[in-house]
């Protein structure tokens, strides 16, 4: 408001004070071309009053008649109330409208009287001693028979004609004064209501400017800048629609970032973190809020990552490259990384797309641990068979306790890689069928279950003198699909009786808990050490291999509870301790 204050007292005087300069030129002006104008007008009427007094007084001149002369000029004087002189060519003065002729000097030496003798009509201003008054003076030649004779002059004072003039002067003057002074006052009040306009309009432009760009204005005191405040309107109405376009968006493109697993870093021209999304910040540690605006090699502490920065910057093309992050548990990732460069190829910054591919490495790692597991379990009994077959055909065969004793070995190496084959086929096939969701559960008795894993494993217990009780209510139930759950038991009970030592007890219970309903399968035996637990469930995985091979196991038996345990909705779990024994579980979810 104050600019607009200084702005509206700058420019209004001004203008008031050029119309008034204005006005004042004009009266001058004016003034002086009216005083000549009525000096001019007054010379006109003076000329014609003197040549009708010369006709007047032409005969009474030649005759020599003083007084009829004199008599001519007092009545004629009186009807013009104006000085009517006659004076001879010699100078002397016949008559005269206001004084006695015979007490008048010669006006020889008059220049208007002389300019008349000469045959031009004189005319002349000047104080008259006489009459003690400015006078205006036209004289015109007096001719009889082509030749001066006299001259006739009429005067008048010029104080009537400065007075008359004077007053017309004020009041022709008075009027472009008043005229000026109301359009002084129109031209304030315009200017008045021009600077509320342009307040008004510049506040809409200020709001803008400030982000408000719903303010609209609608009435401007200045008709004139209603296509002004019209294209205003628009104006702001199109940047406002263009900003929620623009808004919208951005906000797509920030839940797009946000949402997407893999991680997103824009790191500007001067090496500063802009955009950081919520995968970067679980692969970095790092929160949104204290990495924008900061370099990006106090965020990132990785050589090999801010090599990949500097040389994404270097090419016009998007590279790729892996990358490891070392922490407690190394990250594996897939960088993508995209200069941003502007119209004129300068760099503006990078664009760098994270994708952790650490699951991926683990299964390559698993894939390639299970093959070579695969490998090395078949080889050893797949070359025990090749060495006693090639023994037997060397001539073993012909002595019949070695050939019975090679024949049994083979026989139980066959038997080996056949129960092991069958161990990969249900675990892929169990895999197969939770992934297919193929796996149909139903709610059955859970003792039941139990029962039915002890009989498959009573046998075998009794051979080594191993008791195998069972601890379930009758009433408990749970959803399973009962010959994979039975299968599953079987194999913790297989482990449990092989582990523990003659004259031992295995028990199996089940019962509801907090997290779901629990079976159990207890052992006695030397128990697992602590360093082991984390990998008991992976397949072929032996705490201590040899003697797992002499007890005849595939090494996939706790592979298969722990998927038959995932197909199940729940999980598998051990715990143990070194000496006192195991207790291996299984957790179905209520």
């Amino acid at each position: 408001m104050l600019k607009s204050r200084r702005v509206y007292w700058q420019t209004v005087p001004l203008q008031i004070l050029l119309v008034l300069a204005l006005l004042l030129f004009v009266t001058i002006d004016g003034s002086r071309r009216f005083h000549r104008l009525a000096l001019e007008h007054l010379t006109g009427v003076l000329e014609d009053n003197a040549r009708l007094a010369s006709g007047l007084a032409a005969d009474a001149v030649l005759s020599g008649d003083g007084k009829k002369v004199d008599a001519l000029c007092k009545a004629f004087g009186r009807s013009m109330s104006r000085r009517v002189t006659v004076i001879r060519s010699d100078g002397t003065v016949l008559g005269d409208s206001e004084k006695d002729p015979a007490s008048m000097e010669s006006h020889a030496d008059r220049p208007e009287v002389r300019e008349a003798l000469s045959g031009r009509p004189g005319i002349m201003q000047r104080y008259s001693m006489t009459l003690d008054k400015r006078m205006m003076y036209v004289a015109v030649p007096l001719a009889s028979s082509g030749r001066v004779i006299g001259v006739a002059r009429v005067s008048e004072s010029l104080d009537d004609v400065n007075a008359f003039v004077r007053t017309a002067r004020f009041r022709i003057g008075l009027m472009p004064w008043i005229a000026g002074f109301f359009l002084a006052l129109i031209a304030a009040a315009y200017a008045y209501r021009l600077r509320q306009s342009v307040t008004r309009l510049r506040d809409v432009l200020s709001r803008i400017e400030q982000g408000d760009y719903q303010h609209r204005i609608y009435d401007v005191p200045l008709p004139v800048l209603d296509p002004v405040a019209y294209g205003l309107n628009r104006a702001a109405e199109a940047v406002q629609k263009r900003l929620t376009v623009v808004a919208r968006e951005r906000d797509d493109l920030e839940a797009v970032l946000a949402d997407m697993t893999e991680g997103v870093m824009v790191v500007d021209g001067n090496d500063r973190i802009q955009k950081f999304n919520r995968s970067a910040e679980k692969l970095f540690g790092q929160a949104f809020e204290t990495v924008i605006g900061r370099p990006v090699y106090e965020v990132i502490r990785n050589g090999d990552l801010l090599k990949f920065i500097e040389k994404t910057q270097e090419h016009s093309e998007p590279i790729e490259e892996d990358i490891v992050l070392y922490d407690t548990q190394d990250i594996f990732l897939q960088a993508h990384g995209t200069a941003l460069r502007g119209p004129e190829d300068q760099i503006l910054g990078v664009l760098l797309v994270f994708s952790d591919v650490t699951r991926l490495r683990r299964l390559e790692n698993l894939r390639k641990e299970f093959v070579a597991n695969v490998s090395h379990e078949l080889k050893t009994p797949v070359t025990s068979i090749q060495g006693f077959v090639e023994t037997l055909k060397d001539g073993a065969i012909q002595n019949p306790k070695d050939a019975e004793r090679f024949l049994d070995i083979i026989h139980r190496h066959t038997q080996r890689l056949n129960a092991m084959i069958d161990d990969l086929l249900n675990l892929s096939r169990i895999e197969q069928q939770a992934e297919k969701r193929d796996i149909v559960l139903d709610r059955n008795s859970v003792r039941n279950v139990l029962e039915e894993a002890v009989s498959v494993c009573q046998a075998k217990a009794d051979a080594k003198k191993v008791a195998l009780q069972v601890d379930c209510g009758k009433d408990l139930l749970a959803m399973m699909r009962p010959d994979l759950l039975v299968q599953a038991v079987s194999n913790l009970i297989d482990n449990a009786v092989k582990y523990s030592g003659a004259g031992r007890q295995v028990t199996v219970r089940a019962a509801r808990r907090e997290d779901g309903v629990r079976i159990e399968v207890e052992d006695h035996g030397a128990g697992i050490p602590k360093e082991h637990l984390p990998r008991l469930f992976e397949r072929f995985y032996r705490v201590d291999p040899s003697r797992s091979r002499d007890m005849g196991g595939t090494g996939l038996g706790l592979a298969i509870v722990k998927h038959v345990a995932q197909a199940h909705g729940g999980r598998a779990a051990v715990e143990s301790e070194e000496g006192k024994g195991s207790v291996f579980s299984i957790v179905l979810p209520l």
